[in-house]
């Protein structure tokens, strides 16, 4: 019961597999809609409360790590500004009614932010912006939530960024690889699906026991260290 005529565009599976959200076309608007997983099947889904689904469009939602938030992207009314990213706070989970939405305005600029991406302990969003210092077209960015609130966006540079438009970034669980979408050249239609690794920071050099400084020669410092036995079990 997910797909329907209209389009259907997955936007965001909450972290234990168990809840999704998309945006459908309602007209002519685009609305956010959630569907939960019962056993093996799929829930019909339910437009989202009225104050993340309303008479604008909105798209590119995305849960937070405990759900107290919702992030979406929506149109600004008039048309001039794209979309920006805004955030909806749950004020009571009996009901899941939610609060006013609030622009996370250190995000936006004059021109389109969204699809983002919220790492499960909170305190990483990766999002897509054809703003800030892009490279071209969309490019995606990351923010940091430190004490209480969100750092300047970061270019997370060539090669995830390009001068072609990179978005709808999603990480795994171990934040050792990601995909993303990219219509750069060399693919194989419009927008592919890239895989990202991150090897993390450069490692710095600890011991060095074989080779010396040419300074070293006059004052020599000779590293007698030996290296232990390894043993290696075998299964």
């Amino acid at each position: 019961p997910v797909n329907t005529d209209a389009d259907d565009v997955s936007n965001n599976l909450y972290y234990d597999g168990t809840k999704m959200l998309f945006h459908r076309q309602d007209g002519e608007i685009s609305n956010i809609y959630e569907s939960q997983l019962k056993g093996v099947d799929w829930m019909i889904p339910k437009k989202m409360h009225r104050n993340i689904s309303t008479k604008n469009n909105e798209a590119y939602a995305s849960y937070n790590h405990d759900r107290y938030k919702l992030y979406s992207a929506r149109e600004v009314p008039g048309g001039k500004s794209g979309f920006d990213i805004v955030v909806n706070e749950v004020q009571d989970f009996r009901t899941m009614e939610y609060g006013t939405s609030q622009r996370l305005n250190i995000a936006n600029t004059g021109f389109n932010e969204g699809p983002m991406y919220l790492t499960p302990d909170g305190k990483t969003m990766y999002f897509a912006s054809e703003g800030h210092n892009s490279m071209g077209g969309y490019d995606i960015f990351v923010m940091k939530f430190v004490q209480g609130q969100w750092t300047k966006p970061e270019n997370l540079g060539y090669p995830i960024n390009t001068q072609y438009d990179d978005f709808f970034f999603a990480s795994t669980a171990n934040g050792k690889f990601a995909y993303i979408a990219s219509n750069r050249k060399g693919g194989k239609g419009a927008y592919d699906i890239y895989k990202v690794t991150f090897w993390g920071a450069d490692k710095k050099l600890m011991v060095d026991n074989e080779d010396y400084l040419l300074a070293s020669v006059l004052n020599p410092v000779q590293d007698n260290t030996i290296e232990a036995e390894v043993e290696v079990n075998k299964v």
